[in-house]
């Protein structure tokens, strides 16, 4: 093996020559008789969840009843804000201007109170367009990290943005990804950026129409509704960065009362700290999101509302979720199915020799069996592999189904892809994958099954959608967009979106990949205590079916706690427990690395050094140990960041820095050699060099 390591080329075929070879699964860590995990308390009275992590997670007992699950979205009426539209004069406003010249006429209404404005403008590439005025490209990272690099170096970091991108007037057709360019991964981009500088505190304002039917008359635009992610997981996330949405319906500029009206209630609405997390203003009224518990009775008998022998279409249907529903329609209705996934199944002649050669509890045993199970219950089951999100594949699965089964009744749509990872190491690539399946995976659906007379078209969207969750920004973004398309559908058949909350199965717990053993043992109890089972997701799915409502949260516990929790938790709230305990844990030997001992050579290599020790509680760090090979993870690498930052007095230090300087030697080397004060020139050469060794590391993480 340590030849291996060293590059030499081996001749595999001749060392395991005339071996028979069986795969035998092992642990995921080396047992090297030395035990690292951090000790703690008991989870109910651990330190380590504040009182907001623990509530965010126990809001409650588990309702016992399925009944009381359900609860629907709704608005209540607010009482108007008595606050003076006064602003401070120190308080500096970063405008990111919209095209209907709305944020502009209140820019110039805040720099006539004596407010600093500094306003964006949407272009192909950043540049400076006058005194304090810039343009960027909306999509691009690296033209957000020149703006705040800029205004760094001038002192001129703001404490208030407004983020209008998302304003439009409704003659404004923009494609799918130009709407997303301009909420979700402007929004993202710009977290990122503000992540890579020295800011005390920053409240992130959001402008946007499109995204709420408060009064049942409005257009939504679902594209939009994508920024709802960004605005719960920014603050979730980043300890400085405080978002709230101001959700609007622009009347016609024309319209000169109206707009004098919505003028004047933004400016007053900006005047102070936001308190809701979500404002939608209608006329002269406010209204807030709420949820109204709705009791749904089981329908009897079972299987109302589904047709004897039906054809259901259902995306994402190998998965342990998918199969589930797929079963509960086979033994109730003996139905015809179509199940799709990415990757399908072998060709049937051949699960026989699978069958007796795989192992009996692996996926594909697993898969086949419950496929089988679902025949021998007089189903029938038709298994394509498509991507929901390529429309031509998805209308070669229609015409397979209409040549196999002559119809189609109903579509679940249960396709997606886990969200994981923190929004300051998240690539707008990783975050696109999560989109497709919810965001162009629904949009495909929705053209291609237009003429189709459906009984219903079923959304499996999540609890993320309206609580967010550390690590989930695009994942919440998706099912906030699917949530959004249910809303403002008006489909010839009826679209329901279902927000999950979380399922006692779990094939995503690489979303926990950030945290500590302790926490994620944390979440996987909670998740056990308070999760659906499959069986309980079937008896859920049945009483929707004849749903009267286009968007409806299923949750185990009160979900107006676990709304009103999410808004306030934030994970670097974790970490002041993460270092208090490590100061009182006996630290750990150094363990086998690859890579030889190497102490400290300098003042600089030394506090590099201290640092690394005290956070992974390891004693006697060398120089060129791997932050990753001594267990780092990403949130203890934003923890790190933090750390080094304050003791190197430092203004900025890109995320990026864990993975192009992961070694003390090199970090040191990286702040010493003065690259901390990193300039536009300096983020151009870096750019695709950042890309391309997180894309390397994370091909790492998979082998």
């Amino acid at each position: 093996a340590h030849l291996w390591l060293a590059g030499l080329d081996l001749d595999w075929q001749r060392f395991y020559e005339n071996e028979i070879r069986r795969r035998v699964p092992l642990p995921t860590y080396p047992f090297e008789r030395q035990r690292y995990w951090i000790d703690v308390q008991d989870w109910r009275q651990r330190p380590a969840f504040s009182t907001k992590g623990r509530g965010l997670l126990l809001a409650g007992e588990r309702k016992a009843d399925i009944s009381r699950w359900f609860s629907v979205p709704t608005w209540k009426q607010a009482l108007p804000l008595t606050t003076p539209s006064e602003q401070a004069e120190s308080t500096r406003w970063l405008f990111f201007l919209d095209e209907t010249g709305l944020s502009e006429s209140l820019a110039r209404r805040l720099a006539a109170k004596g407010c600093q404005v500094i306003t964006v403008t949407q272009g192909t590439t950043f540049k400076c367009t006058g005194d304090g005025q810039y343009c960027l490209n909306p999509a691009s990272l690296l033209d957000y990290q020149h703006l705040l690099q800029e205004l760094s170096v001038q002192q001129l970091l703001p404490t208030r943005i407004l983020h209008g991108w998302s304003v439009a007037s409704t003659d404004m057709h923009l494609s799918t990804q130009q709407q997303l360019d301009l909420s979700f991964y402007s929004l993202l981009a710009l977290a990122q950026a503000l992540g890579e500088v020295k800011l005390d505190h920053c409240t992130l304002s959001i402008l946007a129409n499109g995204i709420y039917d408060v009064l049942g008359q409005e257009a939504l635009i679902p594209e939009k509704a994508t920024l709802l992610g960004p605005c719960m997981v920014i603050p979730q996330e980043y300890a400085a960065l405080h978002c709230h949405l101001l959700e609007i319906a622009l009347p016609a500029l024309s319209a000169e009362p109206t707009l004098e009206t919505l003028l004047a209630q933004l400016e007053k609405e900006l005047a102070v700290e936001p308190m809701e997390r979500v404002v939608a203003l209608r006329g002269t009224r406010r209204w807030l999101p709420t949820f109204e518990e709705v009791q749904i009775p089981e329908p009897a008998p079972a299987g109302q509302g589904l047709r004897e022998q039906g054809v259901y279409l259902i995306t994402g249907g190998l998965g342990g979720i998918g199969l589930a529903m797929a079963n509960y329609l086979a033994t109730t209705v003996q139905a015809r199915l179509v199940l799709t996934s990415r990757s399908g199944l072998p060709a049937r002649d051949l699960w026989p020799d699978l069958l007796a050669t795989e192992e009996e509890d692996s996926a594909l045993s697993q898969t086949i069996a419950a496929i089988q199970h679902m025949e021998s219950q007089g189903a029938q089951v038709l298994v394509i592999a498509a991507d929901v999100a390529a429309e031509a594949q998805m209308q070669q699965v229609l015409e397979q189904t209409r040549a196999n089964f002559g119809e189609l009744n109903g579509v679940l749509h249960l396709a997606g892809v886990p969200g994981a990872g923190l929004i300051q190491l998240k690539t707008s690539d990783a975050a696109a994958a999560v989109l497709a399946p919810k965001v162009q995976g629904t949009l495909v659906l929705d053209r291609l099954l237009q003429a189709i007379p459906l009984d219903f078209f079923m959304l499996f969207s999540s609890i993320t959608a309206v609580t967010g969750g550390p690590g989930q920004v695009d994942y919440s973004a998706a099912n906030a967009f699917m949530d959004a398309y249910a809303r403002g559908r008006h489909a010839p058949y009826p679209v329901v979106a279902i927000d999950w909350s979380e399922w006692e199965w779990n094939a995503w717990s690489a979303g926990l990949a950030g945290y500590d053993e302790a926490t994620r043992t944390f979440f996987e109890k909670n998740r056990r205590e308070f999760g659906i089972s499959l069986k309980e997701g079937a008896l859920v799915f049945q009483r929707l079916l004849d749903s009267a409502f286009a968007q409806v949260v299923v949750s185990t516990q009160d979900i107006q706690t676990l709304v009103a929790l999410g808004a306030t938790y934030n994970v670097h709230s974790e970490l002041p427990w993460q270092q208090n305990t490590l100061q009182q844990t006996v630290t750990h030997p150094r363990p086998a690395l690859k890579n030889s001992y190497i102490a400290p050579r300098n003042d600089d290599e030394r506090k590099m050094a201290h640092i690394w020790e005290g956070l992974l509680a390891i004693d006697g760090i060398g120089i060129y140990d791997n932050f990753f090979d001594l267990g780092g993870n990403s949130l203890l690498g934003i923890n790190l960041l933090i750390q080094v930052r304050k003791e190197f007095n430092l203004e900025q230090l890109p995320a990026y820095v864990l993975y192009e300087a992961s070694c003390v030697e090199a970090m040191t080397q990286y702040l010493t050699q003065g690259k901390q004060s990193i300039t536009v020139k300096a983020l151009d050469e870096r750019s695709s060099k950042r890309q391309s060794l997180i894309k390397k590391r994370i091909r790492e993480k998979n082998a």
